[in-house]
């Protein structure tokens, strides 16, 4: 078997186990940041890096990949775990506000949580971009018409996609 099929099986198989984890409803997260990352919160605790993000389920990528990429041809038989994975190239014709892509982390149980896909508008790095992220309305509803989707924005925990 040749290295790019393998690496292709790699990400299928890596996307797929993200699809399994993936949430099956949108679980909002809080709608004002704590604070600047690595500083002390009001409780006492330091603040974690957070994300602004609009969180997308897969079904919302596959009708968002389904729409926007450039050669439909190239989507032919492909199956949904392999267009999930489509969801981190940056291919010709893709919505700026849609290029910013981390996996967040849905807290849907005391001391649980879960991961999903999501749309970062902004990051918690500094009193400005905190505010910048909060008031961006006119991202959020782009963002939700080119997925499809009407889950509103949170301050989630992330890593890079």
């Amino acid at each position: 078997m040749s290295t790019s099929a393998t690496d292709a099986q790699s990400t299928v198989a890596e996307s797929t186990e993200q699809l399994k984890r993936a949430p099956l409803c949108y679980i909002a997260g809080p709608k004002h940041c704590p604070g600047v990352r690595n500083t002390i919160g009001p409780n006492g605790k330091p603040i974690r890096r957070l994300a602004y993000a609009i969180p997308v389920m897969s079904a919302d990528i596959v009708r968002f990949i389904d729409k926007y990429w450039p050669d439909p041809k190239e989507l032919e038989g492909i199956v949904r775990p392999q267009k999930l994975s489509l969801l981190a190239e940056h291919f010709p014709g893709r919505p700026d506000e849609t290029k910013s892509i981390a996996i967040i982390y849905l807290d849907w149980k005391a001391g649980q949580s879960c991961e999903s896909f999501g749309v970062v508008i902004g990051k918690n790095d500094s009193e400005e971009s905190i505010k910048k992220a909060e008031a961006s309305q006119d991202i959020v509803r782009k963002i939700q018409d080119y997925f499809g989707t009407n889950a509103e924005p949170g301050w989630y925990k992330y890593h890079k996609f």
